[in-house]
């Protein structure tokens, strides 16, 4: 039911997946980053890819609660990033990407986060420039102090 997907939760695919392999193939977990339409939620999947999926639209459920040990979902929970973390770009991230193009943080530089929105691009970083960008969660990574 769309009223138990919280952002951040673990997901996998569900009874009535239909996405082929936007997920990465069966068994790839991602992140539910918000609810996006009344029965729909926005996902991040461990393969970077981003998409929209039912959740209780029209009675489909294409995702399902991934099961997790308790010191995995500790982990997990300790990697969110939220506002006040200093961050830089992942070095994972594609410099060939919208954020890495036209973002004001440059590979090197440390953004501090000042806002999440809960938008489909939740989390705005300051530069050391002074400009702001909407930047996903998964084209960050924290900086530790």
């Amino acid at each position: 039911d769309e009223t138990n997907i919280q952002r951040g939760l673990r997901v996998i695919r569900g009874r009535d997946w239909m996405w082929e392999e936007q997920d990465g193939g069966a068994g790839s977990s991602g992140t539910v980053l918000m609810k996006t339409f009344p029965g729909w939620v926005q996902v991040e999947w461990a393969n970077g890819r981003v998409g929209n999926y039912r959740a209780g639209a029209d009675g489909k459920y294409d995702l399902e609660l991934a099961r997790t040990s308790t010191s995995a979902a500790k982990s997990y929970s300790s990697r969110w990033l939220s506002p006040g973390d200093r961050v830089m770009l992942s070095p994972s991230l594609s410099f060939d990407s919208e954020e890495a193009m036209f973002g004001p943080l440059e590979p090197g530089d440390v953004g501090v986060i000042i806002k999440d929105d809960g938008s489909s691009v939740p989390l705005e970083v300051r530069a050391p420039c002074g400009k702001t960008w909407f930047y996903r969660p998964s084209s960050l990574a924290l900086v530790e102090s």
